[in-house]
């Protein structure tokens, strides 16, 4: 066990957490994933402070308080917790200088104040969390932030804003299941949005005006209702939004009739061929998207 560097637990599974920071059982230990909070109950959240080499951590369960999160090794790299519904409250991160990847799991109290983020913070997601005020006046300021996800009504307000100057160094946005937003407007920022995917946001009328003006897109990757959809066909109302993207992906409903004449189905790519901002979201797209209900495909030379 001396050896032993990632350790995939099965749910609701004990282990032994090291006492001791000199404990060489597992102090090689380098990933802990599916750990359940349960089993930490008693005293266990300060054994695990004592993996001092533990990069990447992943926590599920209703017993993770803002005392007893902590107590985390401030080595972390990349911290996963999901609390289901329940509600988050109390998170700081600002002492975990080296933290680049955090997705939370769960409804929150509010949104940490900018200095309680990782300082060093690259990929942020979030699910769940029912907030009603946009998130983007505070997301936006983050200075490393390259990719976010907003998923399952971490969102619930009717507009969001993204301003001038705001996400400066972001590549990658993912807005999935916000279906209370009404209205998205692009006022200035991104410099660097190279990936946009906008998903199973029912109530989204259009794409933003403000996106004609974002030249270093990509990838535009859309799975929305054909009342959206067709406002981005060749010379309709938004085509000339996103005509600027080389590759455009829009996948449609099973009752939309230009399903007979399309391909189905969208390849997924290998790990080893995506930008690092999505390798490791690629499994769950895998396993829960329905990529197979037809998808239109738009590539555009410049």
């Amino acid at each position: 066990m001396r050896k032993l560097r990632h350790l995939y637990v099965e749910v609701d599974s004990k282990i032994h957490l090291p006492q001791q920071e000199n404990d060489v059982s597992v102090s090689a230990l380098q990933t802990l994933s599916q750990l359940n909070t349960d089993t930490l109950r008693f005293n266990g959240w300060n054994h695990l402070r004592n993996l001092t080499n533990l990069r990447k951590l992943k926590l599920y369960g209703n017993y993770m308080g803002k005392e007893e999160l902590a107590r985390l090794p401030e080595c972390l790299q990349s911290l996963w917790l999901d609390k289901g519904f329940q509600t988050f409250k109390g998170l700081v991160f600002s002492c975990y200088l080296h933290l680049h990847k955090l997705s939370l799991k769960g409804r929150l109290e509010k949104y940490p104040d900018i200095h309680e983020f990782p300082p060093n913070l690259a990929k942020l997601t979030l699910a769940y969390s029912q907030l009603g005020d946009d998130p983007m006046p505070l997301l936006e300021r983050l200075p490393c932030l390259r990719s976010l996800m907003l998923l399952d009504d971490s969102y619930v307000g009717a507009k969001m804003v993204c301003s001038m100057g705001g996400f400066q160094r972001l590549e990658d946005l993912q807005l999935v299941g916000l279906r209370q937003m009404l209205e998205w407007e692009i006022t200035g920022g991104m410099p660097r949005l190279e990936r946009l995917t906008v998903h199973s946001c029912s109530r989204l009328k259009k794409i933003p005006d403000g996106l004609k003006g974002i030249t270093t897109l990509r990838v535009l990757d859309i799975n929305m209702p054909l009342s959206f959809n067709s406002r981005m066909d060749l010379d309709k109302v938004d085509w000339d939004k996103i005509k600027h993207v080389p590759s455009i992906i829009t996948t449609i409903s099973k009752s939309d009739p230009r399903l007979d004449r399309i391909p189905t189905g969208i390849s997924i790519p290998k790990q080893e061929d995506l930008p690092w901002y999505q390798r490791d979201h690629i499994a769950l797209m895998r396993e829960e998207k329905p990529w197979n209900t037809g998808c239109c495909h738009h590539a555009i030379k410049n």
